[in-house]
């Protein structure tokens, strides 16, 4: 598990446990504010929020994303590349935190948050790996992906969906697709938590393009399903790995 960054440990209380998986947040960013700005950690940037419903209450909850901007280290790229690609953290304490908070009547309590599930933007030819959040249709949706600008051929892209349930935030939904973009082809994992099932359908066709993903589970892809008791039970802060890498099928697995 990585250290605390020493930029926030001046800021936490010790209200909640300082681990995934107790009865609050792993970082303590704040348990309550009158908007978004309010639960940014001291040396810490407020560098996404969006808005949207995710109780069912008809008031407007917040998803945020906090982004450490302390110096980088020295950019290596020469000026012609650093024209064409956005400057990436560069370091290995460029952390961001997810973190999500309902309205109250206080303004809006933080009820989850998690440093790891945004991968670290190290590589200074890697797209940024935070592709997109919104909040729709009482759900919490999260894009991330992984390629790069040249290097390799092979791109991954995760979508995690989380819906309130049972007083959390839980994983309803999750598609990983890998993809080479020379070779074409690919794979695709689905997770429904609300259906009870898992599938993982593999493809060598080269006419298949990240595109056609969405139709990767037809046939002639092959395709393992697994079943498993209905219903969201994995938390935003149960996720300990980066989305790129994680995998739901250990959390439930009997």
């Amino acid at each position: 598990m990585r250290p605390l960054h020493p930029s926030l440990l001046c800021a936490f209380a010790m209200t909640f446990p300082l681990a995934h998986g107790g009865e609050g947040p792993f970082l303590q960013v704040g348990e309550h504010a009158r908007s978004a700005r309010g639960f940014v950690p001291g040396g810490w940037n407020l560098d996404t929020v969006v808005r949207g419903d995710l109780d069912g209450n008809g008031k407007p909850d917040l998803a945020m994303v906090f982004w450490d901007h302390s110096p980088n280290a020295e950019d290596p790229r020469d000026e012609e590349v650093k024209q064409k690609f956005p400057e990436p953290p560069g370091s290995s304490d460029k952390v961001r935190i997810l973190a999500v908070a309902l309205a109250d009547s206080k303004g809006y309590r933080l009820i989850a948050e998690n440093d790891t599930i945004i991968p670290e933007w190290s590589y200074w030819n890697q797209a940024d790996p935070l592709d997109g959040i919104a909040i729709k249709d009482g759900k919490l949706s999260l894009d991330l992906e992984n390629m790069m600008t040249f290097g390799s051929w092979e791109m991954r892209l995760t979508n995690f969906e989380f819906g309130w349930s049972e007083g959390a935030l839980r994983l309803s939904g999750f598609r990983a697709t890998n993809f080479n973009r020379r070779t074409g082809g690919g794979s695709l994992q689905t997770f429904d938590a609300k259906r009870g099932l898992m599938a993982i359908c593999k493809t060598d066709d080269e006419t298949i393009s990240s595109r056609d993903m969405d139709d990767l589970c037809n046939p002639p892809a092959t395709q393992d399903t697994t079943h498993f008791p209905p219903g969201a039970k994995i938390r935003l802060q149960d996720i300990l790995t980066d989305g790129l890498s994680y995998d739901p099928a250990p959390e439930i697995s009997p």
